[in-house]
């Protein structure tokens, strides 16, 4: 199965016209009004998309047309905008291929001006970084994000121009102003996921500032790259749900549990809720029967069944019926029988993950149990994502057993990340289980590369772009089966066609 990246979603406000400051004629030059557009593209003041008029250009810079053209070409062939024979000029709007590529570069760029920073950077360098971070913290406080994002750019500008190294220093400026417009584009959706996404990097700016200050050149380029690859982790490469119609809005996730334990149900319910947001009604449905954890093949097998009955469990009691089906299990057991069954969307943690992380390039998957190796491997080539799988690290603890001991399980699989990611040389790694629920963002500061939590993946797929259309309309089996539950039974009866 091949991975299709989306075309990029429309940004959520254009502007009909630039938004700079008029000037008296003949004061600027060619490289003030450069200045300003930027300035303009990173205080969000211009869109993606948003059209550039020469002559209301040139009015307002009180310049010529012919002064104002180099400008644009300078940032066409910087990639902010895009020129288009006819047409004229316009902001650029980065596609989800040209984000993940602005990430990768800028993760090669910054370390490296972080270890200059450090050799050449004065006090006074490092004070000027704790006011920027001050200034971010203070605007965010007071709800103006666009003015936060802009001194979170600031604050790795001011890096590159300490670390005294203009050509790397360039190249980096070019790569936060299209870093601005790609956060326009792609950044979450809720106010709540903004907000929380602005505050963990006030908190990384914040400790990467305490390794800069200790002049430690090797924690601080580390923490800069972990600071990257969790910014990259919170793009948004799917249209919201917000954006489908209104009768979609108020979607019902049915997230189905296929081993018995209690406590896995807790926690994907929680975590599920959580990454789906509050306009979405979550219920976690648990296996009637099966093993608490599941852990080898046998259990796996039974795991499958268990999955069919609960779902048919679940459509007997609660109406309405659910928007979307999601296995809550890195395994996805009974998958493909559920997607024959169900009138509606059905993913797993494993599928979604898979997807989520190739998007990055190749990647390695982190989870606990020593036979899960085999049956993810066997799960990957059936999906058909085997070919960006570099491979698979188990380590002992089950997945309950990690989610029992927390900070040793931060501990343990933080250092299995680091370990594939130098090993394998991948740009993700999944950490998945239902059991590691929520991980991902505590080991996320260790790891130079996204790591995805295979509960977000799963929540966001089931919600927001489904790999697999249903193909029937009604709930059913295409089986009249014998011995199993009563719930089946009626299902299998009402499918036969």
């Amino acid at each position: 199965m091949t991975t299709t990246i989306p075309r990029p979603r429309r940004a959520r406000a254009v502007a009909t016209e630039p938004t700079v400051a008029p000037e008296a004629p003949g004061q600027l030059s060619d490289s003030d009004m450069y200045d300003r557009m930027v300035s303009a593209i990173l205080d969000h003041r211009l869109p993606p998309g948003t059209k550039l008029v020469e002559d209301k250009l040139a009015a307002a810079f009180g310049v010529s047309r012919t002064r104002v053209r180099p400008v644009l070409v300078r940032l066409a062939n910087e990639q902010v905008v895009t020129l288009t024979p006819n047409r004229g000029a316009s902001i650029a709007q980065p596609t989800p291929q040209e984000a993940l590529e602005v990430f990768e570069a800028r993760r090669l760029l910054e370390p490296r001006l972080v270890e200059l920073f450090i050799a050449n950077a004065t006090d006074a360098d490092i004070a000027a970084l704790r006011t920027c971070i001050d200034d971010e913290e203070a605007a965010r406080a007071s709800g103006d994000m666009r003015r936060a994002i802009r001194l979170s750019g600031d604050f790795h500008l001011h890096i590159a121009q300490a670390a005294g190294h203009q050509t790397l220093g360039r190249i980096l400026r070019e790569l936060v102003s299209r870093t601005s417009l790609i956060l326009m584009t792609y950044s979450p959706s809720h106010a709540r996921e903004r907000e929380e996404a602005t505050a963990c990097g006030c908190r990384e700016h914040r400790a990467l500032i305490d390794a800069i200050r200790l002049r430690d050149a090797r924690e601080a380029p580390r923490l800069m790259l972990a600071h990257l690859a969790r910014i990259e982790t919170q793009l948004e490469f799917t249209p919201p749900a917000a954006d489908a119609p209104c009768h979609l809005v108020m979607r019902q996730l049915l997230v189905i549990n296929p081993n018995t334990s209690a406590s896995v149900s807790a926690l994907l319910q929680r975590h599920v809720q959580a990454a789906a947001g509050l306009h979405v009604a979550v219920r976690t449905a648990t296996a009637r029967f099966g093993a608490p954890y599941i852990a080898c093949e046998a259990s796996y097998a039974v795991a499958a069944h268990a999955a069919l009955d609960a779902w048919a469990n679940e459509l007997s009691q609660h109406q309405p019926q659910p928007d979307a089906v999601l296995i809550g299990c890195f395994g996805d057991p009974g998958l493909m029988a559920l997607r024959e069954s169900s009138p509606v969307p059905v993913t797993g943690l494993a599928e979604a993950s898979f997807i989520e992380a190739a998007r990055h390039g190749r990647y390695a998957i982190v989870t606990g149990g020593e036979r899960w190796g085999p049956m993810l491997q066997r799960l990957a080539q059936a999906l058909g994502h085997a070919h960006a799988l570099a491979g698979i690290h188990t380590v002992a603890p089950t997945g309950a057993q990690l989610a029992a001991d927390p900070e040793a399980a931060r501990t343990l699989l933080a250092q299995a990340c680091r370990d594939v990611v130098r090993q394998m040389g991948v740009q993700a790694v999944i950490l998945g289980g239902a059991g590691l629920a929520g991980m991902a963002a505590l080991v996320q500061p260790q790891v130079t590369v996204p790591v995805i939590d295979s509960v977000v993946a799963g929540a966001t797929w089931a919600l927001r772009a489904h790999p697999v259309p249903p193909e029937r309309k009604v709930p059913g089996f295409d089986v009249a089966w014998a011995g199993v539950s009563g719930e089946m039974a009626a299902l299998g009866v009402a499918g036969v066609v």
